[in-house]
């Protein structure tokens, strides 16, 4: 039989030559993703779920992860596994988990903060920010690419914190770096995406929280807060989370150092009140202000407490928008799930966006070692997912189901620092010993409204 090749064919049939094997290739290497879809690359974790003792849990969970199906030999060492679980005071139950929570990233990654995630409409899919605080910051990008080969870890940014001199020295053992990150979604380039938007970062070198500017340029939004103690402003110290509300309003949470508590902070009209600088070099030359010099409002304080914060962790709007989860540490050595309403009442100027009212606590865990709380992410069906006392909590109407231990599998002072549910499918969650992990889970990440926002 004659070998086919590109002289041998008519020339309006040479481009098969290079067509067929790419075709090819790229069929044989979909229909192996397809059977290893869900299956992560890297250190297995946690293939189990520790399941509460409720009735209901196991038909809530399988709307939530993918469950293994039990045969009679599972299920028999199954129930063998159990009497590790229990005890007269604990009747938890383990279900195995299809796709288990896997190590994806161990390398490189120093001191990291938060993560978000951002949809790129030009490439039609979206990928994981990552930010480190250490040194004068970086801010990775990790995503699963559109072929056969994960992209794996790309760097997005870097300086992240410390661009200049007048508030940082960079130095290797110093963090100079990124804190919290988040979306600015009133530029997103399809207009109805709240996980697209132009990149806000807190700088922890110049002290200061900076919105990136599709020119190059970084203009400052927060440069200044209200002191916790007195009747003085302070300069921004290190923001852990931030968020922006469906009405364009920023949230951050950020510590007081001279008063040695932590608070909640809010500027009203954070996307639309503040006009971005022309350029790089005004960019440059915005280093050196003390104060932002382009917005009519002031930072105010949306939450402080008598019982001293001395840190707070997650930031999450409810699910109706009117309302805010925080995950924040008592000096009692306790950790509490907070909701603080806000207020509703759009006549009255002079009112603070929090309405007064004691925050209701949704969950309190005791005596508890952890020096930072963890983090807090909500689904689009109003599932919780909590870090806290090394694992992740899975929580349902204010109720327990699940949770997914890995201090063992790790180390046991493994503390979670974020959690992200991606797009693509995944719960991310990164920890203070500078792991990236994720999970396949069937739900969603909560969106929220692009319409609101006042123009």
């Amino acid at each position: 039989m004659k070998k086919l090749t590109s002289s041998s064919l008519h020339p309006s049939l040479t481009w098969l030559t290079v067509f067929l094997p790419v075709l090819s290739y790229f069929i044989i290497t979909r229909l192996r993703d397809s059977r290893l879809a869900g299956k992560s690359i890297g250190k297995l974790v946690q293939s189990n779920l520790v399941v509460e003792n409720n009735n209901n849990d196991s038909i809530v969970l399988q709307d939530i992860f993918y469950l293994e199906k039990q045969t009679n030999n599972k299920k028999q060492q199954q129930d063998e596994d159990e009497t590790s679980y229990s005890d007269e005071n604990n009747t938890n139950s383990i279900s195995p988990l299809k796709y288990a929570l896997h190590l994806v990233l161990t390398e490189r990654l120093d001191s990291v903060i938060d993560t978000i995630w951002r949809h790129d409409e030009e490439i039609g899919r979206g990928y994981l920010l990552v930010s480190q605080s250490s040194s004068v910051g970086r801010i990775w990008r990790w995503e699963v690419g559109g072929g056969p080969i994960t992209i794996g870890r790309t760097l997005h940014m870097e300086p992240s914190g410390c661009r200049s001199k007048s508030y940082c020295i960079p130095g290797e053992n110093l963090q100079y770096g990124s804190g919290a990150i988040a979306l600015d979604f009133s530029t997103s380039t399809t207009g109805d995406n709240s996980l697209d938007g132009q990149l806000v970062v807190s700088e922890w070198g110049e002290k200061r929280i900076v919105r990136m500017e599709t020119s190059g340029a970084r203009t400052p939004l927060i440069i200044n807060v209200p002191s916790l103690c007195s009747d003085k402003e302070r300069r921004l110290y290190k923001p852990h989370d931030m968020i922006y509300t469906a009405f364009g309003h920023l949230i951050i949470a950020d510590y007081d150092t001279e008063c040695n508590a932590s608070g909640l902070y809010y500027l009203e009209n954070a996307m639309t009140g503040i006009d971005p600088l022309p350029s790089m070099l005004e960019s440059r030359y915005a280093h050196d202000w003390n104060t932002t010099q382009n917005h009519k409002n002031i930072v105010q304080i949306l939450y402080s407490s008598d019982n001293k914060l001395k840190s707070i962790g997650g930031l999450l709007l409810d699910a109706s928008w009117t309302g805010l989860y925080a995950l924040v540490r008592r000096e009692n050595n306790t950790i509490q799930l907070l909701h603080l309403s806000f207020n509703n009442d759009d006549d009255d100027d002079e009112q603070s966006l929090w309405n007064g009212q004691t925050p209701d606590i949704i969950y309190q865990w005791n005596n508890t070692e952890e020096n930072y709380p963890g983090s807090i992410v909500m689904d689009h069906k109003g599932t919780f997912f909590i870090g806290i006392q090394q694992s992740i909590v899975v929580m349902k109407n204010k109720q327990i189901i699940a949770s997914l231990p890995f201090g063992n599998s790790t180390t046991t002072t493994a503390v979670v620092t974020s959690l992200t549910i991606g797009e693509d499918g995944y719960l991310y969650a990164t920890t203070n010993e500078n792991h990236l992990m994720r999970i396949l889970i069937r739900t969603k990440p909560m969106k929220l409204p692009t319409n609101l926002i006042p123009k």
